[in-house]
This record gives structure tokens, sequence and C-alpha cells, in this order.
């Protein structure tokens, strides 16, 4: 009942939040820039302040054009015929749901493992939690996306390979980092070998046709426009809980001795070489655990944060998290339960950092902004322990 109460007035203060997020980042720019696109524009080459200053939306100089994928724009369409404050709320209506889904789903994938209570509990935790504050802060479509990952998984544990595989496929084309989880799917699909191989090529003949019903112009646009500027955004912001942002902004600092100068090339290429690196431990921990599929992919979701992820990405912990919490409570010892609290809590300290991570020593305020992160890597590795026990 406590922890019900807790989480209800964490719901209310959501609720309360909400009205003034309205004309706020990140709808206002899904709104102006797919609106833009029903009025014959080019998101990416047209500047968003007239735009959204027409619309009563914020805007800031820091991203001056689309960054979204032009799927991404297309889908957001019907929202843009609406008015921005009915669209809005429609867009939290749907960010709700998707919760609700992402909930309904862990239940049932966990069923059999994670009891009622325990259910219940992860609910409550996560309503309560930093991301899932931020998401709704921000209203980006991580929510969505989770609920789509989700419902591949079923798919594909009920046997529906093609239908799981083209999901995640879609799922990566409207925000790119589903794509990291993509060859999970595929290469757990039944069938032999060159079934897999073929399913492959199809997907990737499915994306290339997507791509140019969508427009390929827009799409070279996004590449050489709209990327740099998301790349930029990994820099010196204190919402990039990623292995490459932290090896990135832990060599600007050793370089300059400051965190408003950008790095070398060479702390670009050492921050995507781990992430490289982290991604294919994780897919080659996979080849050892082949009959534990929830294990796997509740590790290939947590190595995709691991290597890009901004705050509100950690809802899609919801699944891992249950796992981790079903397989602690089927062999439970006070030592693994004491990590586990601790490693939640630094996933969810993940503010405020902003207005003092420039203050003070840059290094010891970089190294402390990174706490999720250190948290998340600690989960990596306490998830890969709780292998099932037969």
């Amino acid at each position: 009942m406590a922890v019900a109460l807790i989480a209800l007035i964490y719901v209310v203060r959501i609720a309360e939040m909400l009205p003034s997020r309205t004309f706020s980042y990140d709808f206002n720019h899904y709104y102006v820039t797919s609106r833009l696109l029903l009025d014959g524009q080019n998101p990416y080459r047209t500047p968003l302040a007239s735009e959204s200053e027409k619309y009563g939306f914020e805007h800031t100089k820091m991203i001056p054009v689309a960054t979204s994928t032009p799927l991404s724009l297309w889908l957001l369409t019907p929202l843009a015929m609406l008015l921005p404050r009915p669209a809005f709320w429609i867009w939290v209506g749907m960010e709700a749901i998707s919760l609700g889904a992402i909930f309904w789903l862990t239940k049932r994938l966990l069923q059999g493992q994670l009891t009622p209570r325990g259910w219940r509990f992860l609910c409550a935790g996560f309503l309560c939690s930093s991301p899932l504050l931020l998401h709704f802060m921000y209203s980006p479509e991580d929510l969505m996306l989770g609920a789509v990952f989700l419902a591949a998984y079923a798919w594909h544990k009920n046997g529906h390979d093609n239908r799981a595989c083209w999901a995640v496929m879609l799922a990566g084309l409207v925000k790119v980092y589903p794509l990291i989880i993509l060859p999970w799917f595929v290469w757990r699909s039944k069938g032999p070998a060159w079934k897999r191989l073929r399913n492959a090529a199809v997907l990737l003949l499915g994306a290339g046709a997507i791509t140019l019903v969508t427009g390929l112009s827009m799409w070279m646009d996004w590449v050489h426009i709209a990327i740099p500027i998301i790349r930029w955004w990994s820099v010196g912001h204190t919402f990039n809980f990623t292995l490459p942002s932290f090896i990135i902004n832990l060599g600007q600092v050793l370089q300059s001795g400051t965190a408003s100068v950008q790095p070398s090339g060479w702390w670009w290429a050492a921050g995507g070489g781990v992430a490289l690196f982290a991604i294919l431990a994780v897919y080659a921990y996979c080849t050892r655990i082949k009959g534990d599929e929830d294990l796997q992919f509740a590790l290939v979701c947590v190595g995709m944060l691991l290597v890009y992820a901004r705050a509100y990405y950690y809802v899609h912990l919801i699944f891992p998290v249950g796992l981790a919490a079903a397989r602690l409570s089927a062999s439970i010892s006070w030592r693994r339960t004491l990590l586990f609290a601790a490693l939640l809590i630094a996933m969810d300290s993940q503010g405020p950092w902003d207005k003092s991570f420039w203050g003070g020593s840059p290094l010891v305020m970089t190294l402390l902004n990174y706490v999720p992160l250190y948290g998340l890597s600690g989960f990596c590795f306490f998830l890969a322990r709780e292998r099932r026990r037969e």
C-alpha cells in the first residue's frame, strides 16, 4: 500500500507538470518539423525558428533544423495536422498507453518467473523513477519504441520471427539505435542459417524501399545535416550517459583541462571503438547462453543503452530489471540484493548535474556526471551472472 501511494504521488507530479510542457521540447520539434513536411518544405534545410514562433513553441538555436529521421517525420504528420495543444495531449496519451503496454508485456513475458507482487513493485518503482519523469517532461518517442521492442520479443517467442524483425527494423528507421538489437532478432530466428541470411537480405531490401518511399534526398540531408547536430549533443552535455560520451568528455577534460574545448579526433575514435567493443562483447556472451533467450534479450537491450542513450532512454530497462529481480528472488542472498539495490539507485541518479557540470573541477564533475553509466555497466555484469538456474 505504501509503495502504491508513493507511485501515485509521482504520477500526480507528472500530471501537474505536463501542461507546462505543451509548447516545449521534444514535442515542439516533432510537431514543427512534420508541419514543415506537410507544407512541402524540407525540414532539414528550413530553419525552425520562424515556424516555432508561428505556433507558439519554444525554440533553441542549438537545434536549428530537423534531427528526426524522414520516416519519423512522416509518421508524425497526422498529429501535425491538428492544433498544437490537442496534438500534444494525444501524444501524451500515446506515451501512457505505451507505458501500460510495456508493463503488461513484461508481466506476460516473465510469467512464471516474476511474482504478481514483484511485478507491482517493478511498476511502482519505475513510476517513481527519474527516467520516466524525464520522459514525460521531454516527451520523446522512446516509450513507443520500448513497447515495440517487447512486442517484437513476444512475437519472437511465439514463433513470428519475420514480424518481430520487421517491427525492430522499422523502429530503427524511426530512431536508429534499435538497429543495435536487430541482429539479435535475425540471429535467433528459427530455421537454418541460409534462411536467416535470406531474412536479413529481405530486411535490407525493405529498408531500402522505405528509404526510397520516404525520400532518398531527405535521408541524404538527414545524414549530412542532422547527424552532425546529433553528434554534437554527445559532447559537453549532461544527459548522454553512454560509453562514447564518457570517453569523449573525459578526453576533452584531460586534453585541455576544461569542458568547453572540442576534443581531438582521437577521443572520438576511442569512444566509437569502445562502443563497438562493448556491443560485440554482449553479443559474444549471448552465444554462450543459447538456451536462455530472456537473458540474451535483456543483455542486448542493456548493451544498446551502454552505447546509445540519453537519460530518458533508461525506460528500456523495465524488462531487464524485471528479469534480474525475478532471477534474484529465485535464489536470494543479501549481498546480491544490496548490490542490485545500489545499481538501481546509481542508474536512477540522473541529476540535477547541469548547473554544476561546468563549475569546480571539470574532471571531478565529469566523473560525477556519469554515475548512471557506472550503474548501468555494473548492472550489465550483474545481469550476465543471473543465468537461469535449472
